[in-house]
């Protein structure tokens, strides 16, 4: 009976780091979004052709500028808390239910669902100037960063997460 509860203990423990270890592989350690692989697999049902309409009905793209530079003039530290705080600000800009996605560097994007269209505009009305205020660090001064938005409405099929991502990039 005892070897029965270790082998049971075993295979929980096995399905729990298995867990565990694809949320680390698809999750932004900064952010705690999903990272680009976590994205690209929401993306991929989204290419997925499917006989009812796919609950997501945009792609935001928000390109946050000049990241690199700034990691370069303030250090890794200051760059790190500018993109948790980023986090934070797009957690309480979101629903729940939307997905976040640090693509690259300091490229988000969101993919909603059930947005109108047509209200594109005032959806980036209500999140860009949070994202845009800038970031205080007390003695290490205010960091101001510049947003490149762009808006995809999924009304057509894209097959391929690669077309996704192309055509959000010219969105761009």
């Amino acid at each position: 009976h005892g070897l029965i509860a270790f082998y049971h203990r075993q295979v929980a423990q096995h399905v729990t780091l298995t867990a565990e270890k694809h949320k680390a592989a698809h999750q932004d350690r900064l952010t705690g979004f999903l990272n680009r692989a976590g994205g690209e697999a929401v993306m991929q049902e989204v290419c997925r052709p499917s006989a009812t309409m796919h609950p997501l009905s945009h792609l935001f793209i928000i390109e946050f500028t000049p990241l690199a530079a700034l990691y370069q003039s303030h250090g890794v530290l200051i760059g790190d808390d500018v993109l948790r705080t980023i986090g934070e600000r797009l957690k309480m800009l979101v629903r729940p239910s939307d997905f976040v996605c640090r693509y690259t560097g300091g490229q988000f994007l969101i993919l909603v669902h059930g947005l109108p269209y047509g209200s594109e505009g005032e959806f980036l009305a209500r999140i860009v100037p949070p994202l845009q205020a800038p970031y205080d660090f007390g003695a290490f001064g205010e960091v101001s960063l510049q947003l490149n938005t762009g808006v995809l409405a999924l009304t057509q099929d894209y097959q391929k997460v690669e077309n996704l991502m192309a055509a959000a990039q010219h969105a761009l």
